[in-house]
């Protein structure tokens, strides 16, 4: 979400740069650039460069996150049973879940799960 948000910022940013209109420029000779005007052109890709930076951090973060492998501990109450999985974190979603093998696991209403991170 951040992402899509920071991308969009990013966007408008260079779409406001690109169709940035300047009045015709009347003959000076000895007219200096004001302060004002350097500042906002380096600024502005500065503050683009920096969106793109927080946005691939962010990204890098949750995909290495999501790589993270648990262990899931299946208990069911009605069976006295108990079954091991391995799964990425990515794949791990309220009561159902993906193992590393493929296997997809939806919990029924007697089984309840324990998640412990693999070390």
């Amino acid at each position: 979400m951040l992402t899509k948000i920071l991308v969009t910022l990013l966007v408008i940013t260079v779409v406001l740069m690109g169709t940035k209109r300047r009045a015709p420029e009347r003959k000076r000779d000895a007219e200096l650039p004001s302060m004002a005007s350097s500042w906002l052109r380096f600024l502005a890709p500065a503050i683009a460069g920096v969106v793109m930076l927080v946005a691939a951090a962010f990204s890098g973060w949750q995909w290495y996150q999501g790589q993270q492998i648990l262990q899931i501990r299946i208990i069911d109450a009605e069976h006295q049973s108990e079954t091991l999985y391995e799964v990425y974190r990515k794949d791990l979603d309220g009561r159902h879940f993906t193992t590393r093998d493929g296997l997809y696991v939806e919990l029924g209403s007697t089984e309840r799960m324990e998640i412990s991170p693999i070390e």
